[in-house]
């Protein structure tokens, strides 16, 4: 402190407008490019007679030459660039988007896209498998009755044993096949009653 007097203004903390010292200076980088010190214009090359050295020293602060060789626009020629548009200097810069931010942003809209692509899926699935079930059991109860009626009209009633065979046999799909398939009401009724004999009904 004793060094730098200009320290002493930071012994008891940071400065109330510290945060406004951090928004006006947020992405300016100070590398001493944008630095001015007086008398610097005889080091830029500007060579000129001896004869008229003291001419130039005189012009340079009679105003004669307008804003040319001011300190201020000297200052203006070696002022740098920055990555912020200095206009804005209030404002901070706007920072990219991290690479790693993108990547997890994509994967996650890609991970719910197919999360919601696979629920339509099985959806789909769940309903053709419940609507081929239905059909299946509409199948087989039609089969069932139109075999219950051939055997009626066979000659097999419903108090007969026939008919009573005929009903065990009917639960197999290849055996109301077979019997719907049979030609004559004849042809029905001896198979019938075999089934009976080999049952020994």
């Amino acid at each position: 402190m004793q060094e730098n007097k200009n320290a002493k203004k930071f012994q008891f903390g940071n400065p109330e407008y510290l945060d406004m010292l951090i928004e006006l200076y947020q992405g300016v980088a100070v590398d001493g490019s944008t630095a001015y010190f007086p008398g610097d214009e005889e080091d830029e090359g500007l060579v000129q007679p001896a004869g008229d050295e003291d001419a130039a020293a005189g012009g340079r602060f009679s105003g004669d030459d307008g804003f040319e060789n001011s300190p201020m626009s000297t200052s203006s020629r070696k002022r740098g660039t920055s990555s912020c548009d200095n206009s804005t200097a209030t404002s901070p810069c706007k920072k990219s988007k991290s690479p790693v931010v993108k990547l997890m942003r994509g994967l996650l809209t890609s991970f719910q896209s197919d999360c919601e692509k696979s629920t339509q899926l099985i959806t789909e699935l769940v309903n053709r498998k419940g609507k081929s079930r239905e059909k299946s059991q509409n199948i087989f109860v039609e089969e069932l009755t139109r075999c219950q009626q051939l055997a009626i009209e066979c000659g097999a009633p419903e108090e007969s044993v026939e008919y009573f065979c005929a009903t065990q046999l009917f639960a197999k799909p290849h055996n109301r096949i077979m019997f719907m398939n049979m030609k004559s009401k004849e042809a029905r009724l001896v198979w019938l009653k075999r089934w009976c004999q080999q049952k020994n009904m």
